[in-house]
């Protein structure tokens, strides 16, 4: 598909890099780009002149589409289309957007929320239609009769999103009950976010235990050349509706909500689905959660549709922020502002900052990079990583075990053989730092996850005259 790319704005520079990459991304090959440097136009979006040069240039190039990197009205669309040949579409930054999630959902949560997102979308372009039916019902003197069709169309369409976050929710249910379990076997959930294309998801590759890249050491406790076991590898979303919560709580047992491994594609949007993978960092366990991207000038009501995939971001003990430190300044800024916007108000989590990608770029312009993610986040230093040369790995793994939170136990014991299996699954998901015997106690002093340092507590006062402390 062939398609004419269209950026207007009033005063920022005219730079259609990203639209490009959209266009692309969504199967349109960009074979002209025009820009206009004026506000808004009210009918066609750009002025009339420009309107109808874009409708020529389509017709020359028999362009499938006119793809506008900004919000389009209905009826902008509509006035734009008329001018144009019958088989040219118009799109909107928001309705591109959308194509290419309904294009990437291939799990059921990931295809509800585009389902959810293109209903609110809908929902906008029939009152936008419906208003320009109104006017016209008030000249014909049919308002009534318009009236009581706008409400069974509206109606409609609430209904069905009513009935999507309904089904979106109870998925919920089950991952979160999911993942307050893997908290208890000592897992540490780490949510990996950032701008679309920045590197979130080969950075998963990078630290993941049962991925092919190679690197540094992953802390004192951890042989890369021991086998890992069954991963577990997660869709956190893909299963939900099947899986059952009352399923065995061994943390390297068979898992039915096994996923492919993960893709590496430079590609905006390549991750939709949330995917999770386990890591050993610093010799703790973690599960790492790779996020959908997150993109500029994209309305609340679309970001609020994938609440379900940037919920992980809520859950997580701690956030990943990749940043592609390559990025023109100017892009940087806005990448960086967006996705601060998009974690706001959504985790309590520490977030680290990873500036990612610095193998494509000089020193100077690291530095440049630390200095604009240090004035928007001045409580945290930027980590200054290559995700995909393994550079900067070893410190952000330190960092990272920094961040999560962990609580001391000591507990005393009594020496018999239910203590040697609580030992043994304290050994599994927790960091004992010692374990002595004396007489007829045993005395055990451990740091890990503080929900799986609450289990191990509990199932010690379950002991037979455990004096658990």
């Amino acid at each position: 598909m062939q398609a004419i790319a269209v950026r207007r704005r009033r005063d920022e520079p005219i730079d259609a890099t990203e639209l490009r990459g959209l266009a692309e991304t969504a199967g349109y090959e960009v074979i002209e780009t025009v820009g206009q440097r004026r506000a808004e136009d009210s009918t066609y979006h750009v002025g009339r002149g420009k309107a109808e040069e874009l409708a020529d240039l389509a017709a020359e190039t028999a362009a499938d589409a006119i793809l506008v990197d900004d919000r389009v009205t209905p009826q902008q669309a509509y006035h734009l289309e008329e001018l144009c040949p019958p088989e040219t579409r118009v799109l909107g930054r928001y309705r591109l957007v959308l194509e290419i999630f309904a294009d990437r959902a291939t799990d059921r949560a990931a295809q509800l929320q585009v389902e959810l997102a293109e209903l609110r979308y809908e929902r906008k372009r029939v009152r936008a239609a419906l208003k320009l039916e109104e006017d016209a019902a008030n000249e014909r003197r049919t308002l009534g009769e318009f009236e009581a069709s706008e409400q069974g169309e509206i109606k409609h369409v609430d209904e069905r999103i009513e009935a999507l976050e309904s089904a979106l929710e109870s998925t919920q249910v089950v991952v979160e009950q999911r993942r307050e379990r893997r908290s208890e076997q000592g897992f540490d959930h780490v949510a990996v976010a950032g701008y679309t294309n920045a590197g979130k998801s080969t950075l998963l590759r990078r630290l993941a235990d049962d991925e092919a890249m190679t690197h540094g050491s992953r802390g004192a406790n951890d042989d890369p050349s021991a086998p890992s076991g069954d991963p577990i590898v997660a869709s956190e979303d893909q299963s939900a509706a099947n899986d059952d919560p009352t399923a065995a709580n061994d943390a390297n047992s068979k898992h039915d909500d096994l996923a492919e491994r993960v893709t590496v594609e430079d590609r905006l949007f390549e991750t939709l689905e949330t995917t999770t993978r386990r890591a050993t960092i610093e010799g703790r366990r973690v599960l790492l959660t790779d996020t959908v991207g997150v993109v500029s000038d994209l309305p609340h009501w679309l970001v609020r549709s994938f609440r379900s995939t940037l919920r992980a971001v809520g859950t997580a003990d701690a956030v990943l922020l990749v940043l592609d430190a390559s990025a023109p300044v100017d892009r940087f800024e806005t990448r960086l502002a967006t996705a601060i916007e998009t974690l706001t108000g959504r985790t309590d989590a520490p977030v680290l900052p990873v500036l990612n990608k610095v193998d494509a770029t000089d020193e100077g312009t690291v530095a440049e990079r630390r200095e604009q993610v240090r004035e928007r986040l001045p409580e945290t230093e930027p980590i200054a990583i290559s995700a995909l040369a393994g550079s900067g790995i070893d410190t952000l793994g330190r960092r990272l075990d920094d961040a999560l939170p962990a609580e001391r136990v000591e507990l005393t014991l009594p020496n018999c053989s239910a203590t040697m299996g609580l030992v043994s699954k304290a050994y599994d998901e927790l960091s004992v730092a010692d374990v002595s015997y004396e007489g007829d106690t045993v005395e055990l002093l451990a740091n890990g996850h503080p929900a799986a340092v609450e289990r191990l507590r509990g199932q010690a006062e379950e002991l037979p005259e455990s004096p658990a402390q």
